[in-house]
């Protein structure tokens, strides 16, 4: 039987000083390999904290 496991990584990170939220969608892999999401709903929700967290 072979299993099959796939792993969604979410990582929030700043990239040239704008916030940005990255996801790897590797499936039995031990190396990740992140692309910026196109989940506008995670990105902007990031970017609204991110951006009242440095408003102060």
């Amino acid at each position: 039987m072979d299993v099959t496991v796939e792993i969604i990584a979410y990582s929030y990170v700043f990239h040239n000083g704008e916030p940005d939220v990255l996801v790897s969608q590797d499936i039995d892999s031990e190396v990740r390999n992140f692309t910026s999401s196109r989940n506008q709903d995670l990105q902007n929700g990031f970017a609204k904290i991110a951006n009242a967290a440095t408003s102060d």
